[in-house]
């Protein structure tokens, strides 16, 4: 409700009007937090999407060319250079497991926002209280283990080693063994 001074100058907001904006931004910050979640989550959805796609695709070019250079006698000598093609798709994985990384960081910052003082407070304050909402890859909030969490050490993760290297691996034994 909007109060006239007896000045008859400006208007004013009186205190339950102050207090309903306040509700209604803390419940629209609350409503952005909840959507950043979801965004996040299938962010690392389709990066899995993604990088299930690059490991299939770095199989079936891989396996083909393979297959045509050892089946035929004028390519069967550059069956050793095949061990670029599981290390250049080793290496769009790595990039795209790292943004995925950046996805998954910040979960843990919600993760740990919502399990602290700080999200409590913010109940009593009516205002998100030390925490950037609205930041899905973490570039406003990020902290000193952010270039750890995602670092070119991606390129040795589990599964992504084990393929890549073993293809790389298995084209140079069979450039050795028909080379």
């Amino acid at each position: 409700m909007l109060i006239i001074n007896k000045s008859g100058n400006s208007p004013s907001i009186d205190g339950s009007t102050k207090n309903r904006q306040v509700n209604e931004t803390f419940k629209y910050q609350l409503d952005i937090l909840k959507w950043e979640l979801e965004y996040i989550q299938n962010g690392i959805r389709q990066m899995d999407e993604i990088t299930t796609s690059i490991k299939n695709w770095a199989i079936v070019l891989w396996s083909g060319s393979i297959g045509i250079t050892i089946g035929s006698d004028i390519l069967r000598s550059y069956v050793g250079f095949t061990f670029l093609i599981p290390i250049l798709f080793w290496l769009v994985d790595a990039r795209w497991r790292k943004t995925q990384r950046g996805f998954i960081y910040r979960m843990n910052q919600i993760r740990d926002f919502l399990n602290s003082d700080d999200f409590s407070k913010s109940f009593e304050q009516q205002k998100i209280v030390n925490f950037t909402i609205l930041d899905p890859r973490s570039k406003k909030s990020q902290k000193s283990d952010y270039k750890s969490y995602t670092s070119i050490r991606l390129v040795f993760f589990g599964s992504m080693a084990w393929l890549y290297l073993g293809l790389t691996i298995f084209s140079l034994a069979i450039h050795i063994i028909v080379g």
